[in-house]
């Protein structure tokens, strides 16, 4: 709450608190803020140059689809592996800047991850890894 008062002052604006016994408190602020000039339909985000090309590597079909779409969206060249066979297939037949391996819940042991672990060994030098977790 600190950190929200302070940003919420920054831009002018004041922040309240309404609480009742037994039944909660609920936070609110207020901050005048300007119309853009540009339509939310116009404003395109960019994944920055220096991430580009990317490599989605995950064993899920829905993480692996997912994350693609939206790296495209950000205006991503982006390719997808389904396992660390197809990875190091791909990583070493194409240039690539960016890896981001997506592993599930039931993947988050060392033993289900060794065999991706060895390809980032082997292809350290090449590109930079992303691990990220995803609940699906």
């Amino acid at each position: 709450l600190a950190i929200s008062k302070q940003l919420v002052e920054l831009m002018s604006g004041t922040m309240g608190v309404t609480s009742t016994p037994d039944k909660g408190s609920t936070f609110y602020f207020n901050v005048v803020l300007e119309k853009s000039m540009t339509p939310c339909s116009e404003v395109r985000r960019q994944l920055p140059s220096d991430l580009r090309p990317v490599l989605i590597v995950s064993w899920n079909d829905s993480t692996r689809n997912m994350l693609t779409g939206c790296l495209e969206a950000w205006g991503a060249e982006v390719s997808a592996a389904a396992d660390e066979k197809e990875a190091q297939i791909y990583l070493n037949a194409h240039p690539t800047v960016t890896a981001i391996i997506a592993l599930s819940p039931f993947e988050y042991n060392f033993a289900a991850l060794k065999p991706m672990m060895d390809v980032i060994a082997a292809s350290i030098m090449k590109v930079q890894i992303w691990i990220i977790l995803c609940p699906i």
